[in-house]
Parts: C-alpha cells; sequence; structure tokens
C-alpha cells in the first residue's frame, strides 16, 4: 500500500518541478517580455510628448485668437451697437472690481456712455450700533410710509429700484450717499440718473455667499423692472448677483445676465455687449460661459 510518506515525496515532486518550469520559462520568455514592455513604455512616452506638443500649439492658436478679436474683430463686431445710450454701474461694494474696466471699455466701444457709478458702502452690513435706525430714518424721511420688514436693506433697495428715475428714487440716493450709505463716482451735471439709462450691475464672484450681501440682487429685480439691465460678474463658479438671478423663475425681459465679464473669456467685449443690447430689445436671458449656457444672445432678426 501507498503510504503517506509516499505523497510526501509526491507533492514534493510536483512543486519542484513545477518550480523548475517557471525558473525555465521565466528563462526563456522574459528578455522578449521585457523587450516588449519597454517599446510599450516608449509608445506611450512619446503619445504624451504629441498630445502635450499639440496642447500647446492650440494653446497659442487660442491665445492669438483672443487677441485678434480682443484688438481688431471685437471692437469692429459691438462698434456702434449701442450709439447714445447713457449707462449707470451699479458695484455692490465700495471697491470697484477691476475687471470693471472690461466692462466699461467694451459698452464704450459700442456707444455707449457712462453716466457715474453707484457704490454701496460698508454701513449697509449693519454691524455698526445705531446703523440700523439711521437706515430707517434716511428712507423715512423721504417716503414716511415706509415700512422696513424683515429686511430692511432689501426693502430699502426695492424702493429704489421700483423709483430709479423718479424724484423720490433721486432724492433717496442722495439723501443715502449724505449719511454713508452709498458713494457716488463720475456723477454728470443735470438730472440724475437720467431717464432711459441703463443700469450695469458688478457682482464679484464669492465663494462663500455669505462673504457678499444678496440684498443687491433685489435691487437688480427692481431696477430691471424699469430700464434695460446687466448684472455682471467675473466667473460663473461661486456666489454672485448673477448666481441669484439665475434661481429666479420670472425676471423682466429688460433683465440679462452675463458671466465672465473679463478680457480672458470675454475678448473683444462681445459677450457682454451684447447681452446688453438684448436688454434693450426686451429679450431678457442668462448668458456666458457656464457649462449651460449660450455665450451670448441670438441677433434679433425681427429687428
Amino acid at each position: 500500500m501507498i503510504d503517506f510518506r509516499y505523497h510526501i515525496v509526491s507533492v514534493v515532486a510536483v512543486f519542484l518541478a513545477l518550480g523548475l518550469g517557471i525558473l525555465l520559462g521565466s528563462a526563456v520568455v522574459s528578455g522578449p517580455l521585457e523587450q516588449r514592455l519597454q517599446d510599450d513604455l516608449n509608445r506611450a512616452r512619446e503619445s504624451r510628448e504629441q498630445a502635450q506638443s499639440e496642447r500647446d500649439e492650440l494653446s497659442t492658436s487660442l491665445e492669438a485668437l483672443n487677441e485678434r478679436l480682443s484688438d481688431g474683430a471685437g471692437p469692429w463686431a459691438v462698434d456702434g451697437r449701442m450709439a447714445g445710450l447713457p449707462f449707470v454701474i451699479v458695484s455692490e461694494t465700495q471697491d470697484l472690481p477691476e475687471w470693471r474696466e472690461h466692462v466699461v471699455s467694451s459698452l464704450t466701444n459700442a456707444g455707449a456712455v457712462p453716466s457715474g457709478s453707484l457704490l454701496f458702502g460698508p454701513r449697509w452690513a449693519l454691524s455698526e450700533s445705531g446703523d440700523l435706525d439711521a437706515l430707517v430714518e434716511v428712507v423715512r424721511e423721504v417716503d414716511p410710509a415706509f415700512e422696513e420688514g424683515n429686511n430692511p436693506p432689501t426693502r430699502v433697495v426695492e424702493l429704489l429700484g421700483n423709483n430709479f428715475f423718479e424724484p423720490v428714487g433721486r432724492a433717496l440716493l442722495d439723501a443715502l450717499a449724505e449719511r454713508d450709505f452709498i458713494s457716488i463716482q463720475g456723477r454728470p451735471d443735470g438730472v440724475w440718473p437720467a431717464p432711459g439709462s441703463a443700469v450695469v450691475i458688478l457682482s464679484e464672484s464669492k465663494a462663500d455667499e455669505t462673504a457678499r450681501p444678496r440684498w443687491v440682487s433685489a435691487l437688480a429685480g427692481s431696477v430691471g423692472a424699469q430700464t434695460p439691465t446687466l448684472a455682471t460678474t467675473n466667473s460663473p463658479l461661486g456666489e454672485s448677483v448673477v448666481s441669484d438671478l439665475r434661481e429666479e423663475e420670472d425676471l423682466s425681459q429688460q433683465l440679462t445676465t452675463f458671466d465672465s465679464a473679463t478680457d480672458a473669456d470675454d475678448p473683444g467685449g462681445i459677450g457682454v455687449v451684447a447681452a446688453l443690447v438684448a436688454a434693450t430689445e426686451e429679450r431678457g436671458g442668462h448668458y456666458g460661459t457656464a457649462p449651460d449656457l449660450t455665450f451670448v444672445p441670438a441677433p434679433n432678426t425681427g429687428n
């Protein structure tokens, strides 16, 4: 009979044979296999280098195209589109953002005329004792029937937006400026804001919505019902007046939003101008670089 010792010897023999086979096989195929792997690695490196080279060429071409649009085609495309249209800049902070220059130059290249800037000051945060009472007092000097409700800053800007070109609105602007709630820059002579002016709102994109005053969105909605209004920001990401308005369902057809109002994303200012033109034609909507949007509104073939 076959005893246990025989089984042990048989198992050891099998494993010795298997190990010997693997050793001999690897000695035979390791050279060609290693060479094949090295060839595959070289081809992958070549493909990567070619892709990087193509990427660099495309980036250079894109930069050249943007430069041509900015320096040539852009100004030509927007030339005269808004000849003589006065526009008022509104900023939700005391400091105008750097990309303001892109917005203003784009509109002036299209023939629009800057007509002063309205900047909301830090007192709107109502962080100091007495600021809330002072704000309500200022408004009631102009409109004794004013009710502040649960959100006085929002109620005030709604009152302002609804009467932006009326004596009540102008008196409110003067009173707010006198108490340092707002400041006015570049105010032209005569009645201001002038009837028929467009309003362009600048809203810096913020990662944290608590870092920006959401009540400015109420101003955009109310003034947009009175006159062509464009709300702009510097990025489709983050929180801004633009992101607030894009969550609203019922907006005036005189109100448009546009991102991103910068030289890099809107060469030549075509997007800024086209968006405001759409507002003047009561074809309001949302435009820009966000993935779900068209960059600019379609031309108005009816005019």
